[in-house]
């Protein structure tokens, strides 16, 4: 990172607040094809947990503004990732599957990890790895959607989020309080933390294989180093549960949609201390998703019971 990157301090301003036809769970930018994803989950019946969902893609004008483009009717959705390399959206539902959609917006394959609810994934090379409500770890080749292994890894807790890492490594954070990377190889944890509540959120950076960021239900985002476990670079009390964190592609910040606190834009200088830069208003209920739309310099972020999709711009 050079001077000039680590002294300047984004900021964002608001361009556009829509409202999705369901609850939104998760943002997710398809690049090449400049469309925002936003997934969906709507509980039908309380009694019965019946749940529905669908997939909504919007394009962006110049002025930064959403136009609704696409409908895709689908199980809730809980998560969502694309991947460049093929062009294709992979998404979670509520009943334990994962599907592939492809540029004609429809799904082209689907298969079940998990009886339960699919909560998280994470894509890496050739494989997709699948968190769920039972706390089990899917690994699915990323083509054919065919499991290629299973790991039961936070004690039938929820495992709320999943994440590939470098040589064969991967990261899992759970409702017992407790985040692992494990060795994909042999399938034995290389650490094992701790907490005094649920673990949500884990990301690695994408200029630096062994720094990785990470939060949870404890409201406190921490930066760590692989290669050192004793203790966080850095962490910051952010408020209301860190659900989630996405780096941007210089991997000098992060958007981290904080649940019952908003959305916030969070700064990583050169030597990984962590600033709050801004923090969103918009939203009034849980802030489940966000991410970068780099190349337009805009973020997008959402809200669940309120059914918000915001619009930032960055400088």
């Amino acid at each position: 990172m050079s001077e000039s990157d680590e002294s300047k301090s984004l900021s964002w301003k608001q361009t556009d607040l829509i409202e999705a036809e369901m609850p939104a769970c998760s943002v997710e930018w398809l690049s090449d094809q400049e469309l925002l994803a936003v997934g969906c989950y709507e509980l039908v019946d309380g009694e019965t947990s019946e749940r529905k969902g669908k997939i909504e893609f919007y394009s962006i004008d110049e002025h930064g503004k959403y136009k609704k483009e696409h409908d895709l009717q689908c199980a809730a959705i809980l998560d969502m990732k694309y991947d460049l390399a093929t062009s294709k959206l992979y998404a979670v539902d509520s009943n334990g599957f994962i599907s592939i959609i492809n540029k004609e917006k429809k799904i082209e394959k689907s298969f079940q990890t998990t009886q339960g609810l699919c909560l998280s994934l994470g894509i890496k090379e050739t494989s997709v790895a699948v968190s769920s409500s039972v706390g089990s770890i899917s690994i699915v080749d990323k083509q054919t959607l065919e499991e290629t292994g299973w790991m039961g890894v936070h004690d039938d807790a929820e495992a709320w989020i999943v994440a590939l890492g470098p040589n064969e490594t991967m990261f899992t954070g759970g409702d017992d309080s407790t985040f692992c990377l494990w060795d994909l190889k042999s399938h034995e944890t290389i650490v094992r933390k701790k907490f005094m509540c649920g673990q949500t959120s884990c990301e690695w950076s994408p200029i630096n294989e062994n720094i990785i960021a990470q939060g949870g239900y404890d409201d406190t985002i921490r930066l760590w180093d692989t290669r050192n476990w004793r203790s966080p670079l850095d962490e910051q009390h952010l408020g209301g549960g860190v659900w989630r964190t996405r780096w941007n592609k210089d991997g000098t910040h992060l958007v981290v949609p904080c649940m019952y606190e908003n959305c916030r834009l969070i700064q990583v200088d050169s030597s990984n201390k962590i600033k709050e830069l801004e923090k969103s208003d918009c939203h009034s209920s849980i802030s489940y998703g966000g991410c970068w739309i780099q190349e337009k310099s805009l973020i997008s972020t959402c809200s669940f019971y309120d059914k918000k999709v915001a619009l930032w711009s960055f400088s």
